[in-house]
């Protein structure tokens, strides 16, 4: 199904043992909608916590963002503008 392939299938994918399912052990990130018709969301929980109703956030993050967790996490080989030619 849709929703399995966002959830466990893709955190088999790429290996991240904690996500994916809910069972002992797992980290308790969850979504939950009030309805599969039009997957509106109500909760979120992040590591057990919730964190949105409804659309609003619960709690406000203080400080800033430590970014370095973002950086060097893209692999590519190297680009170059004859890449985005065009065939005819």
């Amino acid at each position: 199904t849709a929703l399995q392939l966002g959830s466990i299938n893709t955190a088999r994918h790429y290996r991240l043992q904690r996500d994916g399912a809910i069972a002992p052990g797992r980290w308790a990130n969850l979504i939950l909608f009030d309805s599969l018709e039009d997957f509106r969301v109500r909760d979120v929980y992040y590591r057990g916590e919730l964190v949105a109703r409804d659309g609003d956030m619960l709690h406000r993050y203080e400080g800033e963002p430590d970014l370095s967790l973002m950086q060097n996490t893209m692999h590519v080989d190297e680009f170059e503008p004859a890449h985005l030619r065009i065939y005819d």
